[in-house]
């Protein structure tokens, strides 16, 4: 049974084909939308009760405390409905609400801030679709001094910079629209569009410092989240998934791992929208996903 809003969100699938066409117009918008909404998982985490979908109200624990998913539905009093496109850009671009305070990266805006211009437009389009819902926000429940929000401006300095560095880095660290590398295929670009951005993996997949900022050297290799194990996704021999392409575009597809096993928790929630991808965008992700360095987990 479909938890998050899947059968909401599966009508806006059916008339979604391999490639959207150059030109925006609503239809494509509205269909580029659902499907970049689909890939970012919002409704993963913006979706607490089926009937509700995007009305937020889902809670997040973390070390630093309880996260609480905000109403993101177009209702004006407790929803985002009086965001107008460019508040919406700049909180995925820019981790700010409309009101200058800067969000939590609980809310993975470091990966978000790579989508691109037409995605982001793309979403909100989708987002107004959908029917506005009256819930109130229920406040985060952190522990000090992590519920002082103007701490975020020091994290953001250290964890969302500009940084200098090469194609794969900068594909990763910096503020601002997907850069592709020109040494590259388009499918492994578009790959790395999918895992870095769209659908965020590195947020779950890459160790976190005390922080809460991502370990750069160790990209991919997997964490201790939420007191779970996040497994090491680089091809590593003894401790990642030096799985073939066709193991990796089963799992990617049915869930199935080489060893038959299914995975639980959000990983499910992944492999339901990673289901629902084109063909040519899950092996344009193992087509990334098979390139990354290995990186051996240390027990």
């Amino acid at each position: 049974m479909f938890s998050l809003a899947s059968l909401v969100l599966l009508s806006a699938f059916i008339t979604i084909s391999a490639s959207f066409a150059a030109d925006s117009t609503p239809e494509t918008d509205l269909a580029r939308g659902a499907y970049m909404t689909r890939i970012a998982g919002c409704a993963d985490c913006h979706t607490i009760d089926p009937q509700k979908p995007m009305a937020g109200g889902l809670k997040l624990p973390s070390p630093f405390g309880s996260f609480v998913t905000p109403n993101i539905t177009f209702d004006n009093e407790t929803g985002i409905g009086r965001w107008t496109e460019q508040d919406f850009v700049t909180a995925l671009r820019y981790g700010k609400r409309p009101d200058g305070k800067l969000l939590y990266p609980a809310f993975p805006y470091r990966a978000y801030t790579k989508l691109r211009d037409e995605d982001l437009h793309a979403i909100f389009v989708y987002l107004k679709s959908l029917p506005p819902v009256h819930r109130e926000n229920v406040p985060h429940d952190l522990s000090f001094p992590f519920d002082q929000r103007w701490l975020m401006n020091f994290w953001q300095e250290l964890y969302f910079g500009t940084f200098s560095g090469d194609a794969e880095q900068k594909i990763r660290r910096g503020v601002g629209e997907f850069q592709p590398d020109p040494s590259k295929s388009d499918s492994w670009n578009r790959g790395a569009y999918l895992v870095e951005s769209a659908s965020h993996c590195t947020e779950c997949h890459t160790p976190r410092n005390r922080m809460g900022g991502l370990v750069s050297d160790q990209w991919m290799s997997g964490s201790d989240l939420l007191g779970k194990t996040i497994p090491n996704i680089t091809p590593d021999r003894e401790t990642g998934k030096p799985w073939t392409r066709d193991q990796w575009l089963r799992f990617l597809r049915s869930g199935y791992s080489p060893s038959y096993h299914t995975p639980g928790d959000e990983m499910a929630d992944v492999i339901r929208n990673t289901s629902y991808l084109t063909k040519e965008d899950r092996e344009a992700m193992v087509d990334y996903l098979m390139s990354l360095k290995p990186v051996r987990r240390e027990p």
